[in-house]
């Protein structure tokens, strides 16, 4: 291989390693996500992301048997709660999209 070969080949592997990085944080990021979902629907918390979970869980999942939906479930929840969070959520979003890609 030439050094140009070379250098070629190592700028590709170290583009893979970002690429699975970044997937292997947004899984993370998901992971954290679903887990506060259901940390929140099994306390007494009163607050309202805490409300909106529980009235999402008792109608969608737990009658119908479905699995909590990030996108349909979660993400709707935290963007609803001021302009902030849903700026941030439209970044989280947009990232879920990059990598479906």
């Amino acid at each position: 291989m030439s050094l140009d070969d070379l250098d070629e080949f190592f700028n590709n592997e170290l583009n893979e390693i970002d690429h699975r990085t970044c997937i292997f944080l947004i899984d993370a990021a998901e992971a954290s996500l679903i887990v506060d979902f259901l940390n929140r629907v099994g306390r007494r918390k009163k607050d309202m992301i805490s409300k909106n979970f529980k009235d999402i869980f008792k109608k969608e999942c737990e009658k119908n048997e479905k699995k909590v939906r990030l996108d349909k479930h979660i993400l709707k929840v935290w963007q609803e709660r001021d302009g902030k969070t849903k700026s941030l959520i439209g970044d989280f979003r947009g990232a879920l999209n990059f990598l479906r890609k």
